[in-house]
């Protein structure tokens, strides 16, 4: 029978305040308990390849270069599938995780923390069920989901894939700055939001701002429904299907559907950018 304990290299490490990964081809798990501990689970004669270092109450570790070309046998492939590395944060003062993988997917659940740092390169980046004062990711290639999360403030920086936030409620606000890739929102609400999307489909349902909303898109199609804020602009810059006339039926409700841009929302007012004609019907 195989036992995937026979994969898997445990690391005692005291306790932690700060903690520094680097990932060559490695999937990165992310959990919180009462203790601390580090599994990391490849073929036993491999365990080589990680390197510990804790420098007072910050840990390192990093996965050692040269991994490409590795045949796993087909034991652990039916086990684990890939090298993974698994990390069980402190519960208790704890500041701020900062990871850098630059293949293989991450994932973090059901931990509460100060301040989370990712640097992705290809691979998917899910989050969920966390509270997390302030989120940072930058990304290659990376597809990033995040759902039923409390964020003070989140910031997605030179992101290149989709993107989709789901139950999710910003206390403060969110600048994304999206290269390529599709963006969907909902269920969600924040204070303030600052997005631009090069490249990619944009969709937003049950969404609710209690400040301003102000959105950028280069290509794609838009389509927002059921929003409440005070402000909401939009700046289509070129390349999108919205088209002449937009109407405004007497303001906070417009609905416009045309070739996939549609909204319908509750703000004070609406700006939209891009030659298009806005007036106002009463009736």
């Amino acid at each position: 029978m195989f036992d995937k304990k026979q994969f898997a290299h445990v690391f005692d490490v005291d306790q932690f305040k700060k903690l520094v990964i680097d990932l060559t081809g490695t999937d990165l798990v992310i959990r919180q308990d009462e203790h601390p501990g580090i599994i990391y689970y490849d073929e036993k004669n491999d365990h080589a390849r990680l390197e510990l270092k804790q420098d007072g109450t910050t840990l390192k570790i990093k996965e050692k270069r040269g991994l490409k070309g590795w045949k796993h046998s087909m034991a652990f492939k039916f086990m684990i599938g890939k090298r993974r590395l698994e990390v069980s944060l402190p519960k208790k003062n704890f500041e701020k995780l900062t990871a850098k993988v630059n293949s293989g997917d991450v994932a973090v659940s059901n931990v509460t923390l100060p301040e989370l740092s990712l640097t992705t390169g290809s691979g998917a980046v899910t989050i969920a069920y966390s509270k997390i004062e302030q989120f940072k990711m930058a990304s290659k290639d990376s597809n990033l989901v995040m759902k039923m999360t409390d964020i003070q403030k989140m910031i997605l920086d030179d992101i290149t894939g989709s993107v989709m936030i789901d139950q999710v409620n910003l206390l403060d606000n969110i600048t994304a700055s999206i290269n390529e890739g599709d963006l969907k929102m909902i269920n969600m609400e924040m204070h303030d939001g600052l997005i631009t999307l090069g490249s990619g489909d944009v969709r937003v349902r049950n969404f609710k701002v209690t400040g301003d909303f102000k959105l950028t898109t280069d290509v794609g199609d838009l389509s927002l429904k059921a929003i409440t804020a005070p402000t909401i602009t939009i700046a289509a810059v070129r390349g999108n299907d919205l088209e002449n006339p937009a109407v405004v039926k007497g303001l906070p409700m417009h609905e416009q559907g045309m070739a996939g841009a549609t909204f319908l929302t509750t703000a004070g007012h609406l700006d939209v950018y891009k030659d298009i004609e806005i007036s106002r019907n009463e009736d």
